[in-house]
């Protein structure tokens, strides 16, 4: 009995056959690696550099977040206030 292994598999014209011919590409700028981890860092720290960038709040943004949370504050005020009052008037 002969055993078989896929090195002794043949093409039609005899010549060994290959695993890989799909992957092997005409154009090999097409196969170019990705940047490495030293690379993308640096790249990632260039991005973070930028003096003017659409990511900034701007005082008037900053003063509308406050005044938002202070009327938060205030609503989240007067409903634990009603809260209080409605269980006194239960419990009288």
């Amino acid at each position: 009995m002969k055993k078989w292994s896929t090195r002794d598999k043949l093409n039609a014209s005899g010549a060994y056959s290959s695993s890989n011919q799909d992957s092997e590409d005409a154009n090999p700028a097409a196969r170019q690696r990705p940047p490495g981890r030293n690379a993308s860092k640096a790249q990632q720290k260039a991005k973070g550099k930028s003096v003017h960038s659409e990511d900034t709040i701007s005082n008037e943004n900053i003063n509308l977040f406050n005044k938002l949370q202070l009327r938060k504050a205030i609503a989240a005020e007067k409903m634990a206030e009603a809260t209080l009052t409605k269980a006194q008037a239960a419990q009288t």
